[in-house]
């Protein structure tokens, strides 16, 4: 489970990832999970012991009005988690910074929200969920904010004297 963007609304009694039938192996990076609700609700579910998880980490989850939230299902805080599994060193609880979670706009709001640049750097998916390539510091969740130049020939810089008409694809943090 690896780079999603989850928002739940005001439902209560919810799990945003759960891993916990069967398997080993499992890797649980970089997604970002905003809860909205009040009631009760758990980040995660991990129901195989550790031992079945070669990383679980780089993962940011926001629940700003849940005082009871767990971070994994029955083992209460992150901080707690983290104690007892060394699981998600690099993990946060921070609001993950969604343009606008509750209309369905889970990417970055800008280059200064949490989760730009928050995904682990070796397990991140290579790719967003609309197929642009992750850079060095991937962002946690489904997509990732491309900030660079647009065109090959610095544009943006100002300077004309390199103008040309050539263009290379580079994704913005507007284009949606």
């Amino acid at each position: 489970m690896r780079n999603n963007s989850i928002y739940v609304g005001n439902g209560s009694g919810s799990t945003a990832i759960a891993v916990d039938d069967m398997g080993d192996d499992h890797i649980v990076v970089s997604n970002a999970i905003h809860y909205a609700g009040a009631g009760s609700f758990n980040c995660f579910r991990a129901g195989l012991p550790p031992s079945a998880y070669d990383a679980f980490d780089h993962n940011v989850c926001y629940t700003p009005n849940a005082p009871g939230d767990e971070w994994v299902d029955g083992s209460g805080s992150l901080a707690a988690w983290q104690s007892a599994t060394g699981f998600d060193g690099s993990s946060s609880t921070a609001d993950p910074g969604f343009t606008n979670p509750a209309a369905g706009e889970l990417w970055a709001a800008g280059e200064l929200a949490t989760m730009v640049g928050f995904g682990d750097p070796a397990l991140s998916s290579p790719n967003d969920i609309d197929g642009f390539p992750r850079d060095s510091e991937p962002d946690a969740g489904a997509y990732e904010l491309g900030i660079g130049l647009i065109f090959a020939d610095g544009f943006e810089s100002g300077d004309t004297s390199a103008w040309s008409a050539t263009v290379s694809a580079a994704k913005s943090p507007v284009v949606r």
